[in-house]
Parts: structure tokens; C-alpha cells; sequence
């Protein structure tokens, strides 16, 4: 393992739109931080919507994105699912493949990664839910693909030539500390009472016998260590956010090539409190396309295989293991957010779906739907797909 820092002065914040061109260039030719106004001129929004001065007065979120050019949009929505207003930044691939966790502080974490087959942009930015302002932070890595972040600290995770990087953001200043594993990419991680946990897989096929959990302090000194193959656990992927008792979960399965249509997924937890893993559950599903926590319940979002345009929706208790409520849907479902007692779900790419539902007496009652396609078929080349959704913690 080796540690290494970098250090440099963030640029001077510019919240000027007419200048936002020229923060791009001064950006371009130095490290650190900066931070601009999103772009709100009036040119036609790809589904025909105007693009508007940022309104914060919205439910949820949905970031959209494309690896074919250096534009992303973000769509906000009210509690009725109506279109508040639309925000577009120059970026490509703007994603963050952690599950939940990634507003902190009032701000969206993001990675923009570049375009197709390059992902070499080497940043994160943070999004002011209450603004829509940017800072973007320079990261000296390629192929970022989560972040994390605390109040000082910000946390990215990418891999290079058979060896995975955590980069350690300070938040003030723009400064970077570098942590290297060879042999190991960092597959997810989450951020818990300052904290961090990072899911480590070796390169290659056959992870069964060789994944890790490894926590670490602010300073990315090792805390703990775990070899989730001591545990009967498989492939282990996605970790959860943490739960009212103490918990977090990941599932562990094979990956699709190598297991039967019959061979169910676990789902694992870790709990805070004393580093242990345990089994919780054992899941019917053949193929779970994402996980959330909200309070003391778990989220499970799954579809009997990545190409079927249906799947389920299951609610467990974190603290018993019972299945609280169930719901079968024709679309894929893949991410959530739980705002006040409602459960809003967005779709992979090929079904383009952001739905709404009631939590109640052991019940999913749908209560609305929208479909997020722009333009063309699922596999057109300008289409754009649902990356991230979020919920406005501000006016909560």
C-alpha cells in the first residue's frame, strides 16, 4: 500500500454566467478546485422543455447523462412528479456508482468521467442542491467511478494498470493524498461516522476467495480488514447506506456468466458497531439490480435477468429480516430515494422510467409515473440515460 500527496490552490469561485467559458479555461491549466454557475440559456431541451434559472423549490432529482459529447442534464421534479425546472453542465458520463450517499453537506457528489473510451477527465464536482452551483475538484486519476464525501474530506475510487486508488479530497483547500492497492480495484465504498469502508476485489475472474473490506480513518491509516471469502461470501457488490440499527448490506452472487437461472442471491450485512458480516437474507430473485436503505428498512430492486423489461420491488426490515411489502413492475428498476414515506424508483437505460409510491400497511401503491426518454431508441447513439437520482435534503 502507498500514500502519496499532492497540493495545490483552488481557483478563486465565479459565479458569473457570462464568465463561465473562462473558468473552464483557467480550470483546464491548473489543479485544485473551482466553482461556476450551471449554464441556463434558453436553447430547446432535447424532450422539449426550456431550460431555466435553477428553482429549488423541488422534490427529487434526476441526473442525465451521455458518453458521446460534454453535456449532462439534471431534471428536478415536485411530489407530484411534475417538471420544476431542467440545468445543463458541460460534462460527459456524469455518474456516481455508489448507491446512496452521495449528498452530503447540502452538495451532489458526482464523477464526470469524459467521453467514451477515454474517462480520463480527472475531476469530481459538487453540486449545491440549493443553488446549483459547481465546484470541481482535480483528481490526478483516470477511470474514477464513486465518491464519497464527509464534511472536510471527499473520497474517489478508480483503478489503473492492476492497481485500484483511493484519492483523498480536502474539500477547503483542493489538496489530494493518494492510497495505491495492487492487484485490487476499490468495487464500492460508503462513508459512516467519518469512517470509511471500501469494498476491494482482485483483478480477474475469481473473486470468491479474495475480497475484502477494509475501514479506514481520515488519514487512510487501516482500521479494520475482513476477508469476505471467511464468510461464504461471493462476488460481493453495492454497498447500502446505513440502517437506524447499525447496518449496512451488499449482495453476494456470482456473476450472470458463471451461475443458473436458479441460484439465488444473499445479501450481507455489516454492522458499524463491532465490524462483523453476517447472512440476512437469501433472496428469490435471480438478478438484483440495486439496493437502498431508508431508516430501519431495506430496499431490494431486482428482475430475473438484465435484458427482461420487468422486475420486483421488496421491502425488509433491517432489523428482523421480514418482507414488509413487495411489488412486481414492468420496467427494470435499479436506484431510489425515500422522501417523506414515498418511495421514488428510476429504470436502467432501456426502460426510462421515474415512478412514485406510497409506503403504507405493508402495501407499494404507485402513485404516478414519468417517462424519462429523449430522443430515439434505447440504443440510439444520442440517447441520454437516468445516472443518479437525489432528493432536495434542503427544503426537507
Amino acid at each position: 500500500m502507498m500514500i502519496s500527496t499532492t497540493r495545490s490552490k483552488p481557483i478563486i469561485s465565479n459565479r458569473s454566467i457570462n464568465r463561465f467559458v473562462i473558468c473552464l479555461m483557467i480550470v483546464s491549466l491548473a489543479t485544485g478546485s473551482f466553482s461556476c454557475s450551471p449554464s441556463t440559456d434558453t436553447l430547446p431541451y432535447e424532450r422539449g422543455h426550456i431550460i431555466t434559472p435553477y428553482n429549488p423549490d423541488y422534490s427529487i432529482a434526476i441526473v442525465k447523462t451521455t458518453d458521446i459529447k460534454r453535456t449532462s442534464y439534471i431534471e428536478f421534479y415536485d411530489t407530484d412528479l411534475a417538471l420544476v425546472n431542467v440545468i445543463r453542465y458541460p460534462y460527459a458520463q456524469l455518474i456516481n456508482e455508489i448507491q446512496q450517499n452521495t449528498v452530503s453537506g447540502g452538495r451532489l457528489w458526482l464523477i464526470p468521467q469524459g467521453l467514451q473510451g477515454f474517462q480520463n477527465d480527472k475531476k469530481a464536482i459538487s453540486l449545491d442542491i440549493g443553488t446549483g452551483a459547481i465546484n470541481e475538484f482535480r483528481i490526478d486519476q483516470v477511470s474514477i467511478n464513486c465518491i464519497v464525501a464527509g464534511d472536510y474530506y471527499a473520497y474517489a475510487s478508480s483503478n489503473l494498470n492492476f492497481s485500484g486508488y483511493i484519492s483523498r479530497v480536502d474539500i477547503e483547500s483542493g489538496g489530494v493524498q493518494y492510497l495505491q492497492r495492487e492487484g485490487y480495484f476499490p468495487r464500492d465504498m460508503i462513508l459512516a461516522n467519518d469512517v470509511l469502508y471500501v469494498l476491494w476485489l482482485p483483478f480477474g475472474q475469481d473473486v470468491d476467495d479474495d475480497a475484502y473490506i477494509i475501514s479506514y480513518d481520515a488519514n487512510l491509516n487501516v482500521i479494520n480488514e475482513i476477508n469476505l471469502s471467511s464468510k461464504g461470501v461471493m462476488a460481493p457488490m453495492r454497498f447500502t447506506q446505513v440502517s437506524s440499527n447499525g447496518l449496512f448490506f451488499f449482495e453476494s452472487h456470482r456473476p450472470a456468466q458463471t451461475r443458473s437461472s436458479e441460484e439465488p442471491v444473499e445479501v450481507f450485512s455489516y454492522s458499524i458497531d463491532d465490524d462483523s458480516v453476517s447472512p440476512f437474507l437469501t433472496s428469490d430473485r435471480n438478478s438484483i439490480s440495486g439496493t437502498i436503505v431508508h431508516k430501519d428498512m431495506l430496499f431490494v430492486f431486482s428482475s430475473l435477468s438484465r435484458t427482461d423489461s420487468y422486475g420486483d420491488i421488496d421491502i425488509y426490515s433491517t432489523k428482523t429480516g421480514e418482507l414488509l411489502a413487495s411489488k412486481s413492475v414492468n420496467y427494470r428498476p435499479t436506484n431510489g430515494v425515500v422522501v417523506d414515506d414515498c418511495l421514488y424508483v428510476i429504470s436502467g437505460r432501456w426502460d426510462g422510467v421515474l415512478a412514485k409510491y406510497a409506503i403504507s400497511d405493508g402495501m407499494l401503491v404507485e402513485l404516478g409515473r414519468v417517462d424519462l426518454y429523449m430522443n430515439g431508441s434505447p440504443a440510439s447513439p444520442n440517447q441520454y440515460y437516468p445516472s443518479v437520482i437525489f432528493s432536495n435534503t434542503i427544503n426537507r
